[in-house]
Parts: structure tokens; sequence; C-alpha cells
């Protein structure tokens, strides 16, 4: 079942984190020994389909989508319609 996004952010990509949600820590979630927790108890995916199948599965683990940006997207901002308009560029009033 997909998500419900209201967002609308279906243009960007997704990861899927997949954390230990037990008090004990986990090696590699429980079916899958190739798949290996971080120190911190996290492990990212790309594959939703994997990231579905572990959530429906297992229930030690919590499984969370995440806006992943494109290498170009990363770090830039658009600055347009921010910024004050400059002096030169100003409109001058007639009254």
């Amino acid at each position: 079942m997909p998500d419900y996004n209201p967002d609308r952010e279906g243009h960007h990509k997704h990861k899927f984190t997949v954390l230990d949600a037990t008090r004990r820590r986990l090696k590699h979630i429980p079916n899958y020994p190739d798949l290996k927790f971080d120190k911190h108890g996290r492990l990212r995916l790309s594959d939703e389909g994997l990231a579905r199948e572990i959530q429906k599965e297992t229930k030690d683990v919590t499984v969370t989508r995440m806006k992943h940006p494109d290498r170009s997207d990363r770090g830039h901002v658009y600055f347009f319609g921010q910024w004050p308009e400059m002096p030169w560029k100003k409109v001058k009033d007639e009254n």
C-alpha cells in the first residue's frame, strides 16, 4: 500500500530508513542476515519493495520514508523574490 502524501512530493526521490525499535540492539534485520544495522541501529534502503516487505514481516523494526534529493538538487536554493528591490531598480512614485 503506497503512503498517502498530501505534500505532493512525488518529484523528489525517496529513501527508506529502517530503525531498530527494540531495547536490545539487533545486529541485522530478522530474516535478512545480509542487511546489517550501523552502530546507531539504522539502515538506509533505496528499494521500496524491499522496505515494504520488511515493514510487513518484521515487528522489531520501523520503516520510514524520507525525502532524499538528487545530487543536482542538494544545496540549490532559489533566492528570487526574497531580497528587497535594489536602489537603481526602484520605481519612483509620481505623488
